[in-house]
């Protein structure tokens, strides 16, 4: 059955094919290029125009009809396809669309390969006034109203960042490529590669098919498993209520035991009640002992979770969406275990969910080497190192700012309230600081013109009395001018409150300067 839709599709492939040339004969070859990345062929890529035209700006005005052709040179698999397009797109517009149906569009092209395209096979994007289509070895893809997604795409060959100049220039024919015009016009279709998307389509129904059967046949073995459970529910209720009767006679046996010892006990009743008043004094002494246990036990635990709760909250503070993830509506939930030693140093991390955007996860790894070097360990806890769970849910509709309540202290650490009460003290401190500092920061206006990003760490000493004793950088941006806005924010800052507990302190701090 597939083999005779397969050859049906085959046939409307040969006349869309055949349609599609007849289109293309009222455009005329602009110029024509190699995409090379890393020394490996790409594919050639063709533009197709009313006429010869060498500007770029008369060609994204043009409501005429606009052709762009990529023939496949060497093999590509769909996650360096869509690695490509998603980069070069990015790079070469601002935004995504803002009409839905035009980023959806857009979107289905990035992901348009559903398996590997092979040497011949051929994508042509043509636009008109009206539409734009996009076609797979002559099947219709994609289709999307005006020329915005066209324009999208041509944005990657003549853009702001273009493959090369000399790719620039071959497209936009003020440099000839013979060779290649040549291959692109003699370039037909293998026949062995018509209907491709087609048979992409009929697999794809295939394995939902097998995913159905997959799950009928779960849903058999769970059956199967619960009257087994079933059964064995039965016969361990049968083995139950045959102990009872065993422990009954057992219990009348020692009962008729009991009876001829009980003269015996009498005369032992002396020693018993000695041996009693022992065992009472013994007992007392072991729950003054577990005593001790139990609220050295509920105070670790409770250092542990409450230094687990700073991080997770510090975490949540720290961390910023990307904005290229909001255009792309990227979102994750990301989840790492940390094994961290007692000096609160990081020494091992197992990612527990996996297949998350990469911009969420660096995000994520960023904010996590801030916090890790801010918030360590209380001094009183032991046992290291300690496995924590930290996590962020990046949503585009959720809000990760409603913190999780703090741990409560044990009733043992009650007296000992003073102590902790001075490091949340020291924390809240140090929170207003790196606050105060972030609100007399400017982003230089040239620098944001100039486009001009990167992080800064630097750590902070003050005084008892609040005063800048030192400052030293821990990590500095690549741009001069956003290095000295950041130190002129901490001096501007001046005066802090004073520390504390009247002791010095360091405080390490970021920023990350990042256009919106």
């Amino acid at each position: 059955m597939l083999r005779y839709l397969f050859s049906f599709f085959l046939l409307t492939s040969l006349l869309t094919h055949t349609e599609n040339q007849a289109q293309a004969a009222n455009l005329v070859l602009n110029g024509s290029a190699n995409y090379t990345h890393l020394t490996r062929d790409y594919y050639s890529a063709a533009l197709y125009l009313e006429q010869h035209e060498q500007s770029i700006t008369a060609i994204k005005s043009s409501q005429s009809d606009k052709s762009m052709r990529l023939i496949v040179i060497n093999r590509w698999t769909p996650r360096k396809w869509k690695s490509h397009w998603q980069g070069n797109i990015s790079i070469n517009n601002d935004t995504l669309p803002s009409n839905r149906q035009q980023s959806e569009a857009l979107m289905a092209f990035i992901n348009l390969p559903q398996n590997n395209l092979e040497p011949g096979d051929d994508i042509r994007i043509q636009t008109s006034a009206s539409s734009t289509q996009v076609y797979l070895n002559d099947e219709l893809a994609i289709s999307a109203p005006g020329q915005t997604l066209f324009l999208y795409l041509l944005n990657t060959w003549v853009g702001k960042f273009p493959p090369s100049r000399e790719f620039r220039d071959q497209i936009l024919g003020i440099k000839l490529n013979p060779e290649t015009r040549q291959q692109i016009e003699n370039h037909s279709i293998p026949t062995a590669r018509l209907g491709l998307l087609t048979s992409w389509k009929a697999e794809q129904q295939l394995q939902l098919r097998n995913k159905q059967q997959a799950r009928l046949k779960q849903e058999q073995i769970k059956q199967q498993k619960e009257t087994e459970e079933r059964r064995q529910k039965h016969l361990e209720k049968q083995r139950k209520l045959a102990e009872q009767q065993a422990r009954i006679a057992e219990q009348q046996r020692l009962d008729k035991l009991a009876a001829a010892e009980h003269a015996r006990k009498i005369k032992q009743q002396k020693q018993a009640e000695q041996r009693k008043s022992q065992r009472l004094q013994e007992k007392k002494n072991n729950q003054q002992a577990e005593l001790k246990r139990q609220q050295d036990n509920d105070e670790q635990r409770f250092y542990q979770e409450h230094y687990h709760w700073q991080l997770q909250r510090a975490l949540n503070n720290e961390i910023r969406y990307p904005p290229w993830a909001r255009q792309f509506n990227q979102e994750g939930d990301i989840q790492i275990l940390l094994t961290v030693n007692q000096a609160g140093e990081v020494v091992e991390q197992q990612l527990i969910t996996t297949e998350q955007p990469e911009l969420l996860f660096e995000e994520f790894q960023r904010a996590l080497g801030v916090i890790t070097s801010q918030v360590k360990p209380h001094e009183d806890l032991k046992g290291s190192p300690w496995k924590l769970r930290l996590s962020h849910l990046f949503s585009l509709t959720s809000d990760n700012s409603v913190p999780a309540p703090e741990p409560e202290q044990p009733e043992s650490l009650k007296n000992k309230a003073e102590k902790i009460e001075s490091t949340a003290q020291q924390i809240s401190y140090q929170q207003r600081i790196k606050e105060q500092i972030t609100q007399s920061l400017v982003y230089p206006k040239a620098a944001q013109i100039l486009k001009k990003e990167g992080e800064i760490i630097v750590e902070i000493e003050l005084g008892a009395d609040g005063n800048i004793l030192a400052i030293t950088d821990t990590q500095l941006t690549r741009h001069r001018e956003l290095n000295r806005a950041f130190k002129k924010a901490i001096q501007d800052s001046e005066p802090f409150d004073p520390v504390p507990g009247e002791k010095p302190i360091r405080i390490i701090m970021s920023y990350q300067f990042r256009l919106k």
